[in-house]
């Protein structure tokens, strides 16, 4: 949607399935310049929304 900012998301299972690791990336552009940060709004939505697809509470 914007030219300006993108994310990346990483999900990571545990072998067993017992774990879920998610992580995210935000990069915000300033002139050529990418500068990375966080998204934490993004990233609790996120976390909500596997943690309810696989029937886990988020903590």
């Amino acid at each position: 949607m914007r030219e300006d900012y993108r994310v990346r998301v990483t999900v990571k299972f545990s072998q067993d399935k017992s774990k879920v690791e998610v992580k995210s990336e935000a990069y915000y552009r300033i002139g050529n310049n990418w500068i990375i940060g966080s998204d934490t709004a993004l990233l609790q939505t996120l976390k909500t929304d596997i943690m309810g697809t696989i029937g886990r509470v988020t903590r």
